[in-house]
């Protein structure tokens, strides 16, 4: 029989998603500590940064989020 727990992990569903920014270090900084701050929570699958010329960089996010709807953001 299945269990309760066992019940929730197969009504979650993963949704995930990208985010792409520029800056220089500082400001990357600044972003990451803003979205971990948001009363939302993501889980990190990578983090990819980049020194394009010094001091500027891009960042690359794979995020995803769990839900129990199926739909992303309710679309």
């Amino acid at each position: 029989t299945l269990q309760a727990a066992d019940l929730m992990a197969a009504a979650l569903h993963q949704h995930d998603f990208s985010i792409e920014s520029d800056g220089d270090y500082m400001a990357t900084l600044r972003y990451l500590q803003a979205l971990e701050a948001l009363p939302w929570r993501f889980f990190w699958d990578s983090v990819d940064y980049e020194v394009l010329e010094y001091p500027q960089s891009i960042v690359r996010l794979k995020l995803y989020t769990l839900s129990l709807s199926e739909d992303w953001i309710g679309v």
